[in-house]
C-alpha cells in the first residue's frame, strides 16, 4: 500500500500530465474549415474537436478535411452470403497558409464485425462503429496536436 501511495505522490508532483489534455486545443480556431468527402463525418470531428472558424486569429491558416468512409465484404461463405465486414476511415487533415500545405497527416482507423442476421440490427450496428471509429480519428488528432 505504501508503493502505491509512493508512486502516485511522485507523479503528482513531478508534473505528470496526461498526453490527452491540453488546454490550448480548446482555443484552435482557423480563419477557414472546409470540409470534403464525407461531410457529417467531417462536421462530427470539427465538433469532437471544438474547433472554431474565427477571421479574429493570430494566424490565417486553413483546415482542409477530407474524409471518406467505406465498408467492404471481406469475407463469404458457400451459399455467397456476407459473412464480415470491414468498416474503415481514411481522413486527411491539412493545415494550409496561403493555399500552401503546410501540414498534412493522413489518419485512417479500421474495423472487422460479423454479419448481422436482422438487417436493421446490421444498420444499427454499422452506425455505431463508425461513430466508435470518428471517435478513435478524433483521438490520434488530439494526440497528433498535442505532438507539433
Amino acid at each position: 500500500m505504501k508503493k502505491y501511495l509512493l508512486i502516485l505522490l511522485f507523479l503528482a508532483s513531478c508534473g505528470y500530465q496526461p498526453v490527452f489534455v491540453n488546454k490550448n486545443l480548446k482555443n484552435l480556431a482557423f480563419t477557414k474549415i472546409t470540409v470534403q468527402g464525407d461531410k457529417k463525418m467531417g462536421n462530427d470531428i470539427i465538433n469532437f474537436l471544438n474547433i472554431k472558424n474565427s477571421n479574429i486569429t493570430q494566424n490565417q491558416n486553413e483546415l482542409v478535411l477530407n474524409s471518406k468512409f467505406t465498408t467492404n465484404e471481406i469475407a463469404k461463405n458457400s451459399k455467397g452470403e456476407t459473412l464480415y465486414y470491414q468498416a474503415r476511415i481514411d481522413l486527411i487533415f491539412q493545415i494550409r497558409e496561403d493555399n500552401k500545405i503546410i501540414e498534412e497527416k493522413l489518419f485512417y482507423d479500421e474495423y472487422v464485425y460479423e454479419n448481422r442476421k436482422n438487417k436493421y440490427e446490421l444498420t444499427k450496428y454499422q452506425a455505431e462503429v463508425k461513430n466508435n471509429l470518428v471517435k478513435n480519428i478524433v483521438e490520434d488528432i488530439v494526440f497528433y496536436l498535442n505532438l507539433r
